[in-house]
């Protein structure tokens, strides 16, 4: 059964006792101007098909999320818990799921993921890495607790990745050895003999250069969550040993976190973020209310606490808010971003995570709606401000029609299934999106040429996660070139993310995260995509070793039929099917 207008983003529904109604956190749009409202419990009567929203306080007090911080309806259906300011609030209700009372705030502490005890009495919840427990009326709170414990996953031995060419991200060099103790890089010199006992990777036949930075992702939210360790294996697959998420649910994203350091996941090393941080209206199930600086507050204790990587001011949070999370984020030494040029760069925010984007304040657009040119006002801000640009070149996807090996590849089966027909069906792009590349990239140059830094990234999941950021790259290139396109995924993006002394080039003391492609990127970018060995964090991945949990007998078959199809295409228009260098396959 379908029940009409149930947004797309909602909480887990839970079924009320009698079994006739359904109870979850929906946004009540305000306007039709715009996506935006506020989070209500709604509560579905599947005799009638109807649902019917409730607030749990006078507006603009509203349930927290509709992810981690949403609603948990007790056992008996008598009482709701859910998150409202940052602390936990419980709300009676009655026999058909409507609120019977005021919302009693029943925690000091911070608090998230309720759940209740089976006795309709008792409330589990976190309090920021704490567990804890407090009695509906709010007595009886205690700690649970909760001894987990995870090792980096770091090799132990040594490891010399034998290069026949190397670009290091600093100059070019032929013929070098990278040796590595554990996961740091100890010496980059020419070829050697070494003990027998050392593991060698052969790169005699390919390029070795530095592994690459996402800098703009949404770990574990819309169609992500079920689907994350396929997504992270198809990063890593192309290349991305290192993203960054500017927005995501926080206690899931430092789990993953935690796995893919532990090794439990195959992916690249997740710098984590709390949800998107916003004002009082809201639309992302992900983005949390923060209406007032005491409740930043709160949330930027918790994130200290969580040693989160980056902060991010969303569309609707107040000027003040913005302040306190500009002056959190300098506190906890690392990066933030907004949509807004201004008031973001006045604020003290470090950058944008787009060039242009979605934004509430008429006077924070830093390009204009008609022409999508970026005046040099705009762009001064940027430079003379040391504000950073996080670009997100979407109209680069249409270059994915010209490279129809994407489809054939066997990394195609990591590729989520809502991308598949998009992918199979796409065509070289007609000279009006050729010229809306070429003018997005045109835009990012002038930025650069300011003295901003910029960095590109894709903002997974609204594109396919990995292939799109070489597609930005290739965009980048038709302005900009294929050298100013590497740097801006390598070692400007971990400048960006202020982990420059560790990532972003290949060089004495810095963290092995490389990768081996067969080709020349300097002179093909395409070649950048051509991966055959990634090592992250000193570890050694072949291309096997990435798809092997993957490769299902559907999966092998749905690759078979795209093979087919693409061999019969290369039989028709043999000129798309060349490969870096120019040779067809």
């Amino acid at each position: 059964m379908i029940i009409p207008s149930v947004s797309t983003q909602v909480s887990t529904p839970q079924w009320t006792p009698d079994g006739q109604r359904i109870l979850l956190v929906d946004n009540e749009r305000i306007n039709n101007r715009f996506r935006e409202g506020y989070n209500k419990l709604r509560v579905i009567d599947l005799a009638t098909r109807t649902g019917t929203f409730y607030a749990v306080a006078p507006e603009p007090r509203q349930i927290a999320e509709r992810d981690e911080g949403a609603a948990a309806l007790s056992p008996d259906g008598t009482k709701v818990a859910f998150i409202m300011d940052s602390r936990l609030h419980v709300m009676p209700l009655g026999s058909n799921g409507a609120p019977a009372g005021p919302a009693r705030q029943v925690s000091e502490d911070m608090a998230d993921l309720p759940a209740w005890g089976g006795d309709s009495q008792t409330i589990l919840y976190k309090s920021a890495e704490r567990v804890r427990t407090v009695r509906f009326d709010g007595s009886g709170t205690r700690d649970i607790p909760v001894k987990l414990h995870w090792r980096q996953a770091v090799p132990a031995a040594r490891t010399v990745v034998h290069a026949g060419a190397l670009w290091d991200g600093v100059g070019t060099s032929l013929r070098h050895d990278v040796v590595i103790e554990g996961n740091r890089i100890v010496s980059v010199a020419p070829h050697a003999e070494h003990d027998p006992d050392v593991r060698v990777v052969d790169a005699s036949g390919l390029t070795v250069m530095p592994g690459l930075i996402e800098t703009h992702l949404h770990p574990l939210t819309l169609y992500q969550g079920g689907q994350f360790g396929q997504i992270a294996q198809l990063m890593l697959s192309y290349g991305i040993t290192t993203a960054q998420s500017v927005a995501g649910p926080l206690h899931q994203s430092i789990e993953m976190r935690e796995a893919l350091e532990a090794g439990n996941l195959i992916g690249p090393r997740l710098f984590v973020s709390p949800p998107l941080w916003e004002g009082n209206r809201l639309f992302y199930s992900f983005a949390r209310t923060l209406r007032t600086p005491q409740v930043a507050d709160i949330e930027i204790a918790k994130a200290k606490r969580f040693d989160v990587d980056f902060l991010k001011s969303y569309v609707r949070a107040p000027i003040p808010v913005m302040a306190r999370i500009a002056q959190g984020a300098q506190d906890l030494g690392i990066p933030s971003g907004t949509h807004m040029v201004q008031p973001g760069a006045a604020t003290g925010l470090a950058g944008t995570t787009h060039l242009s984007a979605t934004q509430r304040m008429g006077y924070g657009w830093p390009k204009s709606f008609v022409r999508a040119i970026t005046y040099q006002d705009g762009a001064d801000v940027y430079g003379k401000a040391d504000f950073h640009l996080i670009d997100t070149l979407f109209s680069a996807g249409a270059l994915a029609g010209l490279d129809p090996a994407i489809v054939t590849d066997p990394r195609f089966i990591l590729v989520p299934p809502n991308f598949v027909p998009g992918l199979q069906s796409a065509t070289p792009p007609t000279a009006a999106q050729l010229a809306s590349i070429v003018n997005d990239a045109t835009q990012q140059a002038k930025v650069k040429a300011a003295g901003a830094l910029v960095a590109n990234g894709t903002d997974s999941p609204l594109v396919v996660p990995g292939i799109s950021l070489h597609l930005n790259m290739r965009g980048a290139a038709l302005v900009q070139g294929n050298l100013a396109a590497l740097y801006s995924v390598t070692r400007d993006a971990a400048r960006m993310a202020l982990v420059g002394e560790d990532l972003g080039t290949i060089e004495k003391g810095k963290l092995a995260d490389l990768i081996a492609v067969r080709g020349n990127p300097l002179l093909d970018l395409r070649a950048a995509a051509a991966v055959q060995v990634v090592l992250k964090n000193g570890r050694v991945f072949t291309q096997d070793d990435i798809l092997a949990p993957a490769r299902t007998p559907a999966q092998i078959e749905a690759l078979r039929l795209a093979l087919a199809a693409q061999e019969k295409l290369c039989r028709d228009e043999p000129e798309h099917c060349e490969e870096p260098g120019g040779h067809a396959h």
